[in-house]
C-alpha cells in the first residue's frame, strides 16, 4: 500500500488498505498506536473520496473497536453497503458487529450475504461460521470452520472456532483430537497451544493445560499479542493463580483496551482471591461496561452476575436481587444468562433454584457450560450432588 501511495498519493483505496493494515495490527501493537494511524489514513481517504465504501467500512471498524461506538459503527457499515452493495468487507464487519451486539439471526443473514459475494473467501466463511456458532447451529458451524480450513489451513481463528464448536456440541473427544492435530501440524505456533491448553483444562487436566499455555508464551514472539496474553490470564485464572492471571490480563489490556472480557476476568480474580478486593472488582466490571456501553450482551450477563455475587457476599441482598431481576427479565440474547442467574442464586443461598437454572443452561447448551468443570464461578455449587451429576451429563466428569 505504501508503494501504491508513493506512485499515487491521492488514491483513496490505497489509503484505506493501509488503514486496515494498522487496524488489524492492534493486539500486536498498542491500540492507541494502531488505531491512531488507521484513523489518520481513513480520514485522508474520505477527504479525497467521500463516497469510498471501503473507507466508510474501515471507519466503522475503527469506531467499533477503538471507541466502543457500536451505533456509529453500524451507521458507517450500512452507509458503506449502500454505496457499494458488493463491498464484502463492509458486510463481513457488519455481521461481526451484529454477533457482538446479540442480533444473531441478522448476523447469520448478513454473513451469508457477504459470503455470496466471494464464496471461496476463507475469512468470509469464518465469519459465517462464527454467526452459526453464536446461533447454536453447531453442526453447521463445524462444517463451515472445516471449509475455511480447507481453503486456508493456517487460519488461526478457524482453529479455535472448529474445536470450540465441537466442545459446545459436547463432542469433547473430537474437539481435543482437533486441537492435537493442529499442534502436530504447527508445533511452532503459539495459538495452536492456546487451543490445546483451553481444551484440556476445560476437561479438568490442569497441569497439562498450564504446560500448554507456558509453551504458547514461550513460542509467542515479542511483543506478544493481546490474544495470547488474554488466554494466558484465563488459564491462570482457572488454575486459581489469581495474581499471575491479573498480570497477564493487564498486559493484554495494555495492548488492546477494547478487550472487555479481560476486565471481567480481572474482576473475577479480585472477587475470588483469598483476600477479596470487591471494590477493585466493581471498578473492573464498570470498566468492561464502559467499553461498549453495555451493548455486548454476551459479556454483559457476566457483569450483572459478578456484581450480584459481590453484593451477595457483602450482605447487600437487595442489590444482589436487583442484578438477579435484570438477568431474569433479559431476553436471553446474552448466551450465558441461565448460568449467570444460577451464579447469583447460589451466592444468595438458594442452591436448589441455582441448580435448576444451571441444568437449564446445559439443556440450552449455553457457551460456558464447556468450562463448567474448572471455572471458579462454579466453586460454590461444586459440592452439590446435582452439580456432579450435571458434569457427567455433559461429559465433563472423570
Amino acid at each position: 500500500f505504501e508503494k501504491a501511495l508513493s506512485m499515487a498519493p491521492e488514491y483513496a483505496r490505497a489509503l484505506t488498505g493501509l488503514a486496515d493494515t494498522y487496524s488489524l495490527m492492534v493486539g500486536r501493537v498498542p491500540a492507541s498506536e494502531g488505531f491512531e494511524e488507521a484513523r489518520s489514513y481513513t480520514d485522508r481517504a474520505l477527504l479525497l473520496d467521500p463516497e469510498c465504501a471501503e473507507a466508510h467500512a474501515t471507519l466503522g471498524y475503527i469506531l467499533w473497536r477503538s471507541q466502543g461506538d457500536v451505533h456509529g459503527a453500524e451507521r458507517e457499515f450500512l452507509h458503506a453497503i449502500e454505496l457499494n452493495p458488493n463491498c464484502a468487507q463492509a458486510q463481513e464487519w457488519y455481521a461481526n458487529l451484529l454477533v457482538h451486539t446479540g442480533r444473531i439471526e441478522e448476523a447469520c443473514q448478513q454473513s451469508e450475504n457477504a459470503l455470496s459475494l466471494d464464496p471461496l473467501s476463507a475469512p468470509l466463511i469464518l465469519t459465517y461460521a462464527g454467526s452459526l456458532h453464536a446461533a447454536r447451529r453447531l453442526d453447521e458451524a463445524v462444517d463451515q470452520y472445516q471449509r475455511a480450513l480447507e481453503l486456508n489451513p493456517e487460519l488461526e481463528a478457524a482453529w479455535w472456532g472448529h474445536w470450540y464448536s465441537l466442545a459446545a456440541a459436547w463432542d469433547l473427544d473430537r474437539a481435543e483430537a482437533v486441537t492435537r492435530e493442529v499442534v502436530a501440524k504447527y508445533p511452532d505456533n503459539a495459538c495452536a497451544y492456546v487451543n490445546l491448553s483451553t481444551c484440556v483444562m476445560n476437561r479438568g487436566r490442569l497441569e497439562e493445560g498450564l504446560a500448554a499455555i507456558h509453551k504458547a508464551l514461550e513460542l509467542e514472539p515479542e511483543p506478544r499479542r493481546a490474544y495470547v496474553l488474554m488466554h494466558a490470564g484465563a488459564r491462570f485464572y482457572f488454575a486459581r493463580d489469581f495474581e499471575a492471571a491479573i498480570d497477564f490480563l493487564g498486559q493484554a489490556l495494555e495492548r488492546d483496551p477494547s478487550m472487555n472480557f479481560a476486565h471481567l476476568l480481572t474482576a473475577k480474580c479480585h472477587m475470588y482471591k483469598p483476600r477479596p478486593c470487591f471494590e477493585i472488582a466493581l471498578e473492573e466490571i464498570a470498566a468492561s461496561e464502559r467499553i461498549y456501553g453495555g451493548a455486548d450482551p454476551f459479556w454483559q450477563v457476566h457483569a450483572h452476575m459478578d456484581r450480584g455475587k459481590i453484593y451477595a457476599r457483602r450482605g447487600e441482598t437487595d442489590k444482589a436481587e436487583q442484578e438477579l431481576a435484570i438477568l431474569m427479565r433479559s431476553s436471553g440474547r446474552g448466551g450465558n444468562r441461565r448460568i449467570a442467574v444460577a451464579g447469583i442464586l447460589a451466592e444468595l443461598g438458594r442452591m436448589e433454584e441455582a441448580m435448576d437454572w444451571l441444568e437449564a443452561a446445559a439443556t440450552a447448551r449455553e457457551a460456558h457450560i464447556a468450562s463448567l468443570r474448572m471455572t471458579p464461578d462454579a466453586d460454590i455449587m461444586r459440592p452439590h450432588p446435582r452439580f456432579q451429576a450435571l458434569l457427567r451429563r455433559v461429559g465433563l466428569a472423570d
